[in-house]
């Protein structure tokens, strides 16, 4: 888990994270990374893939604390009513303001997820109940990190996420890909660690070396020579990075036009959705990406 940017809907704890906590969950995460050698691939560029590459996981977590039963509302429970006087969402008939939106004669969107209910009735989106964490912890830092790495059981040790699980135990679509999953953050988010050929990036299109422009070729080469007079994994690692940059950097991430009319939100998290398309439609062999979205802090106060 990468540390996360300051969230003015989010409480004390969330926008407090120790330093030293964070220090060490990163480098337990860095160690395990060290000792996967299987991770660190020679590469060779190459297109024999792109005529069928399959369905690609792109992974939205909501940072926070979000409560399902008023996103999506249990309207004919009434008990739901009966536990939650003042808090629970008026049914779709009540006439109120607030009322939820109707899905399915049992199950009802409150007023701000109503957008989505076009998506539900055309069969493209699926709410999944009922299905959350059952551990007790009141710690935002114990709860995400143990729905991301799949696991309840409160061992630091255990450090590995279910996304990077699942890429370590199936064939990668091309074998020659650089990338199989990106991390559009500045750190690899848990639910990817130990996938291989895993990167945090970001940003996707502005992804390289800093610096001027101008000299960036001749940095990059010389940076280049330098890791090919030292061993593996560290020749390896820089040579995929090089060459992830240079792959990248072949993709027209700001110009890329969305299909089928869609129209991508302003800000950070449509910018990632867009990019995220842009690099999905270039079949570069990734198969999963991970985006975080913050300010589902929705009990504070």
């Amino acid at each position: 888990m990468h540390a996360p940017a300051h969230d003015s809907h989010a409480c004390t704890e969330y926008n407090a994270l120790s330093r030293r906590r964070f220090m060490a969950v990163t480098g337990v995460s860095a160690a395990a990374a060290a000792t996967a050698p299987s991770w660190l691939p020679r590469v060779a560029l190459a297109s024999s893939h792109r005529s069928g590459q399959r369905d690609v996981i792109v992974s939205i977590y909501l940072r926070g604390g979000i409560d399902g039963m008023s996103a999506v509302v249990p309207y004919q429970e009434a008990n739901y009513y009966a536990q939650r006087a003042t808090t629970a969402v008026p049914r779709p008939d009540s006439g109120l303001s607030n009322r939820a939106t109707d899905l399915d004669g049992q199950f009802g969107l409150a007023p701000g997820m109503a957008a989505l209910l076009p998506a539900y009735l055309n069969g493209n989106l699926l709410f999944v109940h009922a299905c959350g964490s059952r551990d007790t912890t009141r710690s935002h830092f114990d709860a995400q990190r143990f729905m991301e790495v799949g696991n309840q059981v409160n061992d630091p040790t255990f450090v590995s996420g279910w996304l990077g699980r699942h890429l370590l135990t199936v064939a990668p679509k091309d074998p020659n890909a650089l990338l199989r999953a990106v991390g559009i953050a500045d750190g690899l988010q848990r639910a990817l660690v130990t996938a291989p050929k895993a990167l945090p990036i970001p940003n996707l299109d502005t992804f390289g070396l800093t610096g001027t422009s101008s000299t960036a070729a001749a940095r990059s080469a010389t940076l280049q020579g330098l890791y090919e007079t030292v061993g593996d994994p560290l020749r390896a690692v820089a040579t995929t990075t090089l060459q992830t940059i240079d792959l990248l950097n072949t993709i027209n991430f700001a110009g890329y036009a969305p299909g089928g009319g869609a129209v991508s939100p302003t800000g950070n998290f449509g910018y990632a959705l867009k990019t995220t398309a842009a690099l999905i439609k270039a079949e570069v062999g990734v198969e999963a990406v991970a985006i975080d979205l913050g300010g589902w802090d929705t009990h504070n106060a």
